[in-house]
């Protein structure tokens, strides 16, 4: 069983670049708390292109692939979609190595 991080990336429509920031930390800060699948979260971004990237590892490939169904993720997707440019892009990807100090 190895973690899997989905690698999403949102892209704020002009103007609404802290909108999609703060939509997407909120989101993720009290989702972690709703499923322990959910390993940790990364949030990044750049307010020249208007990208915001979330990147979340989860212990599980089925775990990353069930955010997919769940409603409280649909619910958010619906939420933030009003300030982005088009849907987020989402790639699922396998953790080969990680090192941290």
């Amino acid at each position: 069983m190895s973690q899997e991080i989905v690698d999403a990336a949102y892209q704020a429509k002009p103007g609404h670049y802290q909108d999609v920031v703060t939509k997407v930390s909120d989101f993720y800060l009290g989702y972690i708390h709703e499923r322990p699948l959910l390993a940790s979260y990364t949030i990044t971004g750049d307010e020249g292109s208007g990208e915001v990237r979330a990147f979340v590892t989860w212990e599980t490939r089925e775990a990353a692939s069930a955010l997919n169904s769940d409603p409280k993720f649909a619910e958010f997707a619906d939420d933030v979609s009003q300030h982005m440019t088009g849907p987020p892009v989402r790639i699922l990807l396998e953790i080969l190595h990680t090192h941290t100090r």
